[in-house]
């Protein structure tokens, strides 16, 4: 079974992040192992209650705390180091502001596994109000 992360990085956003997640929690994920990993980056709010012990119908959930707000770069690479270390096929680095639609990680998958030289995929985006 292919093995895919999903990253989310929060900073003080719970609510967005809660959101995020309802959507994320819509994918079809059939013929995945999946994981949703959130990293939180320091947050002062109520993240980490709220955040800390979700559960996700469809996939797995990791939710890794950083002492410290690492910045954007910095707080993906925490959600890069567990996916390496724990040897995910793909990984999607995901805003917490996205709306996916359902079928976007079957397509992505597919298109990745038709040809080994794809290392980066970035699926075409629009914004809400068109």
């Amino acid at each position: 079974m292919v093995k895919v992360s999903l990253i989310i990085l929060n900073w003080n956003a719970r609510s967005m992040t809660q959101e995020e997640l309802e959507n994320v929690a819509q994918l079809d994920t059939r013929g995945l192992d999946t994981t949703c990993v959130v990293v939180d980056n320091g947050s002062t709010d109520d993240s980490l209650e709220k955040l800390s012990s979700y559960n996700l119908p469809n996939m797995n959930y990791k939710f890794i705390e950083t002492n410290e707000n690492l910045g954007y770069a910095g707080g993906n690479n925490i959600g890069l180091k567990y996916s390496f270390k724990e040897r995910f096929d793909y990984t999607i680095l995901l805003n917490n502001d996205v709306i996916l639609p359902k079928d976007i990680l079957i397509k992505l998958v597919g298109i990745a596994q038709k040809d080994q030289k794809i290392g980066l995929l970035a699926p075409k985006m629009y914004f809400a109000k068109g």
